[in-house]
């Protein structure tokens, strides 16, 4: 899915006097523009370590290498390899946070001849560590098939979970082809310390799924 600013709060001034709010790390102001649906782009090996740690505080286990590679392949797809994350959303969630975080967002709607361009409103997350827990409790709680297939390392059976709760109602073979990709791409170690060029396949399905139907229930 691929995303754009649309209507957002305005942030503190950003020369007022910066304080931690998380670890003694982050100043207000980052966290305040990420919880205003601002940019958060994130490189994957972060991404990666974000979800590792989500998993193992819902689950009380850490992931094995291809449940990993479920969870951040699907993150690459959602938020085009992080750049064009917003608010530390690693999934592309709908409504409110659990701080009470949202943005209005522009994203596509349908595809073909009946695509449209609409306005909806997405959680936002004022760290990354919030965004990765909701994410992971948020397939925990409601997407139990996803969660299973995940756990066993299954992508084609995480896709299936997906979508069969109605995380998403775009193409299921492209959106699986995608996530099966990006997660062979992740069980191969590939760099993920910089924001890499996806390649001209997965740029193709990424490009083709951002202008496809995804809802996400709230």
């Amino acid at each position: 899915m691929s995303v754009e600013r649309a209507s957002l709060a305005k942030p503190p001034n950003p020369t007022s006097s910066p304080s931690p709010t998380h670890a003694g790390s982050r100043p207000d102001f980052a966290s305040s523009l990420a919880i205003h649906g601002g940019r958060t782009p994130m490189s994957g090996g972060e991404a990666a370590r974000h979800l590792a740690t989500a998993w193992q505080q819902v689950t009380g286990q850490p992931p094995s290498e291809r449940t990993l590679g479920a969870l951040w392949a699907q993150w690459a797809l959602e938020t085009g390899r992080g750049k064009s994350m917003h608010g530390y959303n690693f999934g592309g969630l709908k409504g409110a946070g659990p701080e009470g975080g949202s943005a209005v967002l522009r994203t596509r709607e349908g595809f073909g001849s009946s695509e449209q361009q609409i306005k909806s409103r997405f959680r936002t997350y004022s760290t990354p560590e919030q965004g990765a827990l909701d994410y992971v409790r948020t397939l925990h709680e409601r997407y139990p098939e996803a969660t299973r297939a995940a756990a066993e390392g299954n992508a084609t059976g995480f896709v299936a979970g997906l979508r069969q709760r109605g995380y998403f109602t775009g193409d299921p073979a492209s959106y699986q082809r995608a996530i099966e990709k990006l997660s062979v791409e992740h069980a191969r170690g590939a760099d993920f310390s910089q924001l890499k060029d996806p390649g001209p396949l997965v740029d193709a399905l990424l490009h083709t799924l951002s202008r496809a139907i995804y809802r996400r229930r709230a």
